[in-house]
Order: C-alpha cells, then sequence, then structure tokens
C-alpha cells in the first residue's frame, strides 16, 4: 500500500526515476550488441566503426550513404592508378629495349653489315652506315653515283640477300623508318633513302666548321663578260671582301664590277666564260684587275663617196 508520503516522495523525484529507467534501458540495448570481432568484422563498412544493423544509427542514413561515396571514389582512383601504373612501366620497358637495340645496331664493331650493301629478300638495296642504319638505294643510277666514292663500297648489284630474323613483323625494307629490325643475327634501324652522291665516311657523326679553308694564291684568271651571283647586300665594296664572300660560298671564282672610285665595286660570285680582251679589264693599282662599262655608240659612214646617204650602225655597249 502507497502511503501518502509515498506519493509525495514520487511526485518530488520523477524526473530523477525517469532518467534513470531511460538510462537502464539504454544500457541493457548496449548490453545486447555483441562486440565480438566476428560482429565487428562483418558489419564496419566505414571509418566510424558503428555497426551497420544498429537502428536509428548507421542504416540507411546519411552516414553510411557518405562513406560508402567515398569508398567506390577510392576504388576508382585506385582502379584509374593502377592503370598509368602500368602504361609507365610497360612505356619504361619499351624505352629500355628501343635503347638497348639502337645502342646494338650503332655499334660499328659488333655490326657486321657496317659500310656494305645488304638486300632485302623483295629485291630492294640499301647502303648500311657504320652505325647500323639501312638506307634504301631507289634506283641504279643513285646506287651508281655513289658505289666506290666518298667512302662507299664497290658492286652494290651483288649485295648479299639477308631476311629479317624470326620473330620479326617486318623486313627491313618494308618496316616503318626508325624501327629496329634484327636482320641477320644483327639489329639494323630502318632510315631515310639515299640521296644522289652520298657520302659514306662519317654517317652518324656530328661537324662543325669553324672556319672555311682560306683561299690562297689568288690570281686573275680572264676577262669576263657573264658576272656570277651579285651580292647586293655588300654594295659597293673591295676585293678582298668579294674573295671572302667568295670563300664563305664555297666557290672558287668571283669578279668585281666597275671601279667606283677607291678600288670598290660590285662583287659577283661564280660566273665566268664569254672571255674579252684582259684590256677591257682595267689593273687598278694597288687594288687588281677590275671591271668596266663600255656604253653603246653609234657610228655612220657614206654609202659611197658619190653619194650623201648615210648608213648607221650601232656598237652595243658591253660591262665586264
Amino acid at each position: 500500500m502507497t502511503t501518502n508520503s509515498d506519493g509525495t516522495f514520487y511526485l518530488q523525484n520523477r524526473k530523477n526515476i525517469e532518467l534513470s529507467d531511460n538510462i537502464n534501458k539504454r544500457q541493457k540495448n548496449l548490453d545486447d550488441f555483441n562486440l565480438s570481432s566476428d560482429n565487428i568484422s562483418s558489419t564496419i563498412v566505414g571509418i566510424e566503426g558503428f555497426n551497420n544493423k544498429m537502428t536509428g544509427l548507421m542504416e540507411d542514413g546519411p552516414v553510411a550513404e557518405k562513406n560508402m561515396d567515398d569508398f567506390e571514389e577510392l576504388q576508382r582512383l585506385q582502379l584509374i592508378y593502377n592503370r598509368h601504373l602500368q602504361a609507365y612501366n610497360q612505356a619504361v620497358k619499351t624505352l629500355i629495349e628501343n635503347s638497348q637495340g639502337y645502342i646494338s645496331a650503332s655499334n660499328r664493331n659488333n655490326n657486321r653489315f657496317a659500310n656494305t650493301f645488304l638486300k632485302d629478300p623483295n629485291g630492294a638495296v640499301g647502303y648500311v652506315t657504320d652505325r647500323g642504319v639501312w638506307k634504301h638505294l631507289p634506283n641504279p643510277t643513285m646506287a651508281n653515283s655513289m658505289q666506290g666514292k666518298n667512302g662507299c663500297p664497290m658492286d652494290w648489284a651483288n649485295a648479299p640477300t639477308i631476311g629479317p630474323d624470326a620473330g620479326e613483323s617486318y623486313s627491313i625494307a618494308d618496316a616503318p623508318e626508325g624501327e629496329i629490325v634484327k636482320t641477320g643475327d644483327a639489329s639494323l634501324i630502318k632510315g631515310t633513302s639515299t640521296i644522289s652522291t652520298q657520302s659514306c665516311r662519317t654517317p652518324g657523326q656530328n661537324m662543325y666548321v669553324i672556319n672555311p679553308s682560306e683561299t690562297k694564291n689568288r690570281r686573275f684568271v680572264q676577262c669576263s663578260q657573264a658576272p656570277g651571283a651579285y651580292q647586293s647586300d655588300l654594295g659597293s665594296t673591295s676585293i678582298n671582301t668579294c674573295a671572302k664572300r667568295a670563300q664563305d660560298m664555297g666557290s672558287n671564282v668571283f669578279q668585281m664590277g666597275q671601279n667606283d672610285g677607291g678600288g670598290k665595286g660590285a662583287c659577283y660570285v661564280g660566273g665566268g666564260g664569254n672571255t674579252r680582251n684582259a684590256n677591257d679589264c682595267p689593273n687598278v693599282p694597288g687594288v687588281g684587275r677590275m671591271g668596266k662599262v663600255k656604253p653603246g655608240i653609234q657610228t655612220r659612214r657614206r654609202r659611197g663617196w658619190w653619194s650623201w646617204r648615210w648608213i648607221y650602225t650601232w656598237i652595243p655597249g658591253f660591262n665586264t
């Protein structure tokens, strides 16, 4: 039986009693949740570590959705990274193989076909440089123009026929430019075709010309009425400057125009022929022979001593 004093006590402590009941209920729920290792490993899906089966906390909640989205994005990025890593490793492998092939082909001491003519099974003939580059001979005229000259070998027509090694995708003649093909147990690089009067002395080597060889023992050859290429940028210049220009252009011939004063005139490189008398190219004291300009003139003469009629004749001028 409840007394009045009990009722008064309940009313005064109702909030404390209800709070204690709620705590007891929550503790019972937590006690019912089995925190075994198997249960955790099978239900945790996110970094928060909550049980996905706990009603009201994780199931179909915003935290679960966020965790799953992050996990799927991480998987996607991991897949992309792995693909890029695989492509990079393959590129490195290809680079190493190509580098080794190029080194093997370009080593003149190891390539038995260096500086020889070599025929492909399809009939195409090429020249193999000291660096192992196979250069196609497009026609017999081209081949004849280079064999036995400028360090090139002889007898291109009887070049040995060597096919690609087993497993190669191309023969050397059919390979794309720059491709390395194992041929006759040697690595060959497919190069560009040969050109007329191809040189075979220094293939694959860098050359730096610091100054062309100096022309010596310059001498007057002839007085010509056929000038070479006019060097307009030099203007009126000296014989020495014109000689230097011819030297730079690789010409053995240069010509000077009319003396404009001080032994300077127009410069022409090359030319020659249509010779005139040497007196038509006057010798300028202290300078050398230079050209001159002789204008054309018109002459007249009578038809006869008895006639008053004149015959007019034009004598053309000339430049030397």
